[in-house]
């Protein structure tokens, strides 16, 4: 019964979590038109740049450390 239950309120958490994004979902896209894209592509090109500088900063690190780790053990 108990696994059943939570079956249930499984499916009702992600029913309520749909109906929420549905119904917020037309008052964004009110916003984004109303308010201008400007500041919603302005915001997703920060993001977009954020997130390519943390990937080439770990790209970096990753490619430092195992260069030195194979040169280390090069030296062996």
């Amino acid at each position: 019964m108990s696994a059943f239950r939570r079956d249930l309120f499984d499916t009702n958490a992600e029913t309520v979590i749909s109906e929420v994004l549905l119904s917020y979902l037309p008052i964004v896209v009110v916003v984004v038109v109303v308010g201008g894209g400007v500041v919603v592509v302005v915001v997703v090109v920060v993001v977009v740049v954020v997130v390519v500088v943390v990937v080439v900063v770990v790209v970096v690190i990753v490619v430092v450390v195992v260069a030195s780790t194979s040169i280390t053990t090069a030296a062996k």
